[in-house]
């Protein structure tokens, strides 16, 4: 059977960790050779322990494994006892690319574990099988390769490893097929890095694994997704752009760091020349340090390669000052397998999944909205301050109106209801009012202007906003935030759509009054949306709700199903 396989049990997490502080973590990289059955990995028990004495890693990454049982078996023999453990299942049993497998084996809880799949067919339940596609421009051959993804919540940490085509000791025209495989797989991980960078922009990304191309051939590597060239190319851009496709800003302006690219010699014995065997970071902050490689093989046919990562700094949390909001205590589905029940074949089946889909979340305290906004609404590189909606602007946490001596301080801020709590849930105890993915930190006095008017366009200009207008009965945000609050109208409507004493939200074309359950102007919200698409900060923000709340907004996951349930209305 063909599935994605997991060594514990106990790779559920609970987003409430209270471990000890961590101040640095090892990660390694290893092809291990043909280790494909827990009798292979025993009889090599000796080299597998002294690698473990030299690496000591805290998460190690290995390539050319059959089994999950073959990783266990690692595990094992490393004595890296009660370390968690996923592996791939790209081929089906039997099958001779079996060799092609790959794993994670962790100190820390995986969360999030995801199998990109060239041929995706089952997975468990609680993780993701998902169709290994490549990134525009990067065409899509057959292959028996791709890659696994996991999320490490403890140290902040997505990795995701490979093991790509190998050339053989091939090069040009020889190897233009392999390149091509090498091409597709990379470009997907690419995508998936571009992805998660945005629901997570506070995260650090780790690509590893066996690329079978050196960092620095001179005989392959190209940057230009359009050109091939494969002998006597003098100044024309050779064939091989895996490497640029990660860094060299190939997919969405993506530029990873590869932390081997110091290490000039060969990981592979057997063919010298650069390294084949790498590690790209992507890194909000400097967290990694430069590669190394072991000085032996450890009985496998590849060094293996090695850095380290600052770990969290104690004392150093968002929260530290101000009292953390709780995170939730189970395991999360990821986002694609969140919407798998989700219908689209007709808008009313659409309408009446997703809700049931986004309606499943946790009702915060009105208190506790204050401290899950300094999280959701933080800036990534000044995690202390909160970015404030209509004003473009940064201002401390500490300067909340949560504590009253803050009042009078002109960058005192407040919880603005971007849907205005006097339009369908005045009271504090219904499940809108605390609804943290329409509330924003906001400066109080421009929160105060627009009060509770309708969304529409003109008027004169707001103070202290970087060009929001009001008139008598609408309020026009800056262009920077006209997408982000049409699709939070948008998720309302679908999230409190006859749920009775919540709130049943409508949006309406025309003109709307305090006290009725609905806001205008819908065209002018549709038309926001489709101008002003969805930013890495919205997307970054939908995950941090969702880890607190755990709920999401589906348009800024799927912007499209808003033109399905509301573009024939204008």
């Amino acid at each position: 059977m063909k599935a994605l396989l997991f060594g514990m049990a106990a790779l559920m997490v609970s987003a409430q960790m209270a471990s000890p502080a961590i101040a640095e973590v090892r990660l390694a990289t290893w092809n291990v050779r043909e280790a494909f059955t827990a009798a292979e990995v025993a009889a090599r028990a000796a080299d597998f322990d002294a690698a473990a004495d030299m690496l000591q890693p805290d998460i190690l990454m290995v390539q050319e494994i059959a089994s999950c049982e073959a990783a266990e078996a690692i595990r094992n023999v490393m004595r890296l006892q009660g370390y968690h453990v996923a592996c791939t299942d790209f081929s089906a049993d039997g099958d001779r690319h079996n060799s092609f497998e790959v794993a994670i084996i962790s100190r820390f809880a995986l969360a999030d574990v995801t199998e990109f799949d060239p041929t995706p067919d089952t997975s468990l339940p609680g993780v993701t099988e998902v169709q290994l596609l490549p990134s525009d421009g990067v065409e899509a051959v057959p292959t028996h390769r791709g890659f696994l993804w996991a999320r490490v919540p403890e140290v902040n940490l997505s990795v995701a490893v490979v093991h790509l085509k190998s050339a053989r000791g091939r090069a040009g025209q020889q190897d233009a097929t392999n390149a091509r495989e090498r091409e597709m797989v990379i470009s997907a991980v690419a995508k998936q890095v571009v992805a998660a960078s945005g629901r997570r922009p506070g995260d650090a990304i780790l690509v590893a694994g066996d690329f079978n191309v050196g960092h620095s051939d001179r005989a392959k590597n190209g940057r230009d997704l359009t050109q091939d060239c494969f002998s006597r190319c003098g100044s024309k851009d050779l064939y091989d752009d895996t490497h640029a496709i990660l860094s060299a800003g190939l997919v969405d302006g993506l530029r990873m760091r590869n932390l081997v690219a110091g290490i000039r010699t060969s990981t592979f014995p057997r063919f010298p020349g650069s390294p084949i065997d790498n590690i790209y970071v992507l890194e909000p902050q400097r967290r990694f340090a430069d590669a190394r490689k072991s000085d032996e093989t450890f009985g496998s046919d590849h060094l293996a390669v090695w850095t380290t990562m600052d770990g969290p700094v104690p004392g150093s949390s968002r929260f530290s000052a101000i009292g953390a909001v709780s995170m939730l205590g189970r395991t999360l589905p990821s986002v694609d397998s969140y919407y798998a029940s989700v219908d689209t074949s007709t808008p009313d089946r659409l309408r009446r999944t997703l809700h049931d889909v986004i309606a499943n979340s946790r009702r915060l305290s009105y208190g506790e909205v204050w401290d899950a906004l300094a999280k959701t609404d933080a800036e990534p590189d000044r995690p202390d301050h909160v970015r404030l909606i209509y004003s473009e602007t940064s201002v401390p946490v500490t300067n909340w109106e949560r504590d009253p001596g803050n009042n009078r301080l002109p960058t005192a801020w407040n919880r603005e209801h971007v849907w205005p709590k006097s339009h369908g849930f005045p009271e504090r105890g219904q499940a809108a009012h605390t609804d943290i993915h329409h509330l924003r930190p906001s400066d109080k006095d421009v929160n105060s202007r627009r009060g509770n008017l309708d969304f529409d366009v003109g008027g004169n200009l707001v103070p202290e906003t970087r060009g929001a207008r009001r008139d008598s009965d609408s309020f026009e945000p800056p262009d920077a935030d006209k997408g982000a609050v049409a699709r939070m109208m948008f998720y309302m409507a679908i999230r409190y759509e006859g749920d009775g004493a919540n709130g049943n939200l409508e949006l309406s074309r025309g003109q709307t009054a305090g006290g009725t359950p609905s806001i205008g102007h819908l065209c002018v919200l549709l038309g926001w949306h489709q101008r002003f698409g969805v930013t890495n900060w919205e997307r970054g923000r939908n995950g941090r709700i969702y880890e607190i709340q755990g709920n999401r907004n589906p348009f800024v996951d799927n912007p499209g199903w808003v033109t399905q349930l509301w573009g024939g209305q204008c």
